[in-house]
């Protein structure tokens, strides 16, 4: 009797055991230590400037080496019906980010999975890029066409005063839509932090290759803990636009309220692949109001609108073996530009913009080459006020990316890519003339070699 009580003990405590270590939270670390040299030639005057975003001016530099550095923290509890887990990205470089971003944290998430599909919370990206389509997802070495590129050319060709606000001046990115992403995806248009603004999404489970998703977004300038959310409006009254410098207007997203999502479908028979994708972004413009000082120093408001957030994509990507091809077609339509009371100033042309793509994968070798065309609607109708101005309705950027890695050992890899940009002379169809002020179009090509190491 003593021996059947002792074997059952030993077979309960040993069954107890089992369990805990089953309920016990994985936790996993890892990182990204990304080691690069890049090459740039462009335009005379973007290679040495009189001014440059408050930097001291001078020659810029044609070379250099840089790192990208992250820390990932991944953490996964498994249960009878649920899994729980999340995920942290740290940023662990000498300087700010290359986006520019000097949080301590890059993404944060929690999530639960189960047979009701997949619930996601947290500041990271949403269920528009998750669930996206194109060339950018089988682009090699650093993204191909949206990859390092863009932080190596000179975004600042010079002092050159931006008319909706004197104390910032005109860049690339002002004018051009530079990478192929969705505006609440598009770092350069929001910001890094409006990408991974606060959200919740939801996931369908899988049936038949078909998946669907959808996140809410309660403001694109809300993101990490209550500090900052707490500081977030529904409404701002600034300054008089035309002598006040107005971040919030024309640097930070102008969206609340925002949904997204998509659906995708993934197929296979036999060595063929199929992915088709739709998503889709919408969201209600905040409220600006402008505070005038009259002359007799009566205050006055004026609403200054945005348009509504409205932009889709559509993309599908073919695999035969080692070989694949992606395209995909989008429109951001007037997301993120200011309605003008002017008629003339407000006929403003929706932004757009199409990639192409084909990869080679063969054992550790992987090569790639991706190509992106943009067209922008352009506000700097507003241009008109200079006094060399057009009235341009749209620019237009093309990149071509080449790129190939190879795999030397587990989690390390070796990599190179040639880019190709061209930013065009902005044009006014209507008088047949082009931008004749200082140069705001730029042109030349980028030469990226690394190593990415993955522990």
């Amino acid at each position: 009797m003593r021996q059947l009580l002792i074997y059952i003990t030993a077979i309960a405590a040993n069954s107890a055991c089992v369990l805990a270590q089953a309920n016990v939270p994985q936790v996993t670390l890892g990182g990204l230590l990304d080691t690069q040299i890049g090459i740039v030639s462009q335009e005379d005057n973007f290679h040495r400037n009189d001014f440059i975003n408050d930097i001291a001016p001078g020659t810029l530099r044609d070379l250099a080496v840089v790192n990208d550095t992250h820390i990932f923290i991944k953490a996964l509890q498994k249960t009878t019906y649920l899994d729980f887990g999340g995920e942290i990205k740290l940023n662990s470089d000498t300087s700010e980010t290359k986006d520019g971003d000097r949080n301590v944290a890059e993404k944060t998430m929690a999530y639960v999975n189960g047979k009701f599909g997949r619930l996601e919370a947290g500041s990271y990206t949403g269920a528009s890029r998750a669930l996206q389509v194109s060339a950018v997802s089988l682009a090699k070495a650093t993204g191909g066409i949206d990859g390092d590129a863009r932080y190596w050319w000179n975004d600042y060709p010079g002092d050159i005063d931006d008319p909706r606000n004197t104390d910032h001046d005109l860049t690339v990115s002002d004018l051009y839509l530079t990478v192929p992403q969705l505006y609440a995806n598009n770092p350069v248009l929001v910001g890094i932090k409006g990408v991974n603004a606060a959200k919740i999404t939801y996931y369908t489970p899988k049936y038949q290759g078909f998946t669907a998703g959808i996140s809410y977004i309660p403001d694109l300038n809300s993101y990490g803990t209550v500090f900052q959310a707490s500081r977030i409006f529904r409404s701002v009254t600034v300054g008089d636009v035309s002598t006040t410098a107005n971040p919030d207007i024309f640097s930070a997203a102008p969206y609340r309220d925002v949904i997204e999502g998509g659906v995708r479908y993934d197929g296979k028979h036999g060595d063929y692949k199929l992915s088709v994708a739709l998503v889709g972004q919408t969201g209600s413009a905040k409220l600006y109001q402008e505070r005038i000082d009259s002359s007799y120093g009566v205050h006055q408001t004026s609403l200054l609108p945005f348009y509504k957030l409205r932009a889709w994509e559509a993309g599908i990507a073919l695999g035969y073996q080692n070989f694949s091809v992606a395209a995909a077609y989008a429109n951001n339509n007037r997301s993120g530009e200011m309605v003008h009371n002017s008629d003339m100033l407000n006929n403003i042309k929706s932004s757009s913009y199409w990639n192409i793509g084909a990869a080679y994968d063969k054992g550790k070798l992987g090569v790639s080459a991706t190509y992106m065309q943009s067209r922008r609607g352009l506000t700097v109708g507003s241009l008109a006020v200079w006094p060399w101005a057009i009235n341009p309705e749209r620019s237009k950027f093309t990149l071509f990316s080449l790129g190939f890695d190879y795999k030397i050992t587990a989690g390390c890899k070796l990599y190179g890519e040639v880019d190709v940009f061209k930013a065009y002379s902005l044009y006014d169809s209507n008088v047949g003339i082009e931008f004749e002020g200082p140069s705001i179009a730029n042109a030349g090509h980028i030469i990226l070699l690394g190593v990415k190491n993955h522990f």
